[in-house]
């Protein structure tokens, strides 16, 4: 009876099909919920961007008012030109000692970008080539806009100059 035993060594080909297809199910199931935080975690990341520069914008404005309406403000080091109707729109920081070093020429979008945000994520005027990041353009007349490159959604803010309103711009 002894000789008629057999020893087991490994598994079986239905076993090893078995919980490879387990585990094909189970990564289905996982992985899609990981590419869904990314998601939002980039949706997040815009969100406290957009809510952070509408709070530099209003703080401006407020400044603006209680210095009883002047054609600049300073923050920071850095001159900041004001609209009629008390809203930031371009700095005079020709120099760019106090603003990253970047080239400027006809980028209002991108220097009052760093001059509102301290510190300010990276951001590319309109014809730098970049992947991913921050990218800031003045559309028509007083509206600037701001689009976030992420990794699976892009997504952008526009700004009123002539108001002040900031809103997310639907893709």
């Amino acid at each position: 009876m002894r000789g008629s035993l057999k020893i087991r060594q490994g598994f079986t080909l239905v076993e090893l099909v078995v919980v490879i297809a387990l585990v094909g199910i189970l990564s289905a199931i996982i992985i899609p919920c990981f590419v869904n935080l990314s998601d939002k975690a980039d949706e997040g990341q815009f969100k406290m961007t957009m809510a952070t520069f509408k709070i530099s914008v209003h703080q401006i404005h407020l400044k603006w008012i209680m210095d009883e309406q002047p054609a600049t403000i300073t923050v920071n080091g850095i001159v900041i030109n004001m609209t009629v109707a008390g809203w930031p729109t371009d700095t005079v920081d020709s120099n760019h000692v106090l603003l990253p070093e970047t080239e400027f020429d006809g980028r209002p979008a991108v220097k009052l970008w760093y001059a509102l945000l301290r510190p300010a994520p990276l951001i590319l005027g309109v014809g730098d080539a970049a992947p991913s990041g921050w990218h800031g353009s003045v559309l028509t007349g007083d509206q600037m806009t701001f689009t976030c490159f992420q990794t699976t959604t892009n997504r952008a803010f526009r700004y009123d100059r002539s108001n002040g309103e900031i809103e997310q711009v639907l893709p």
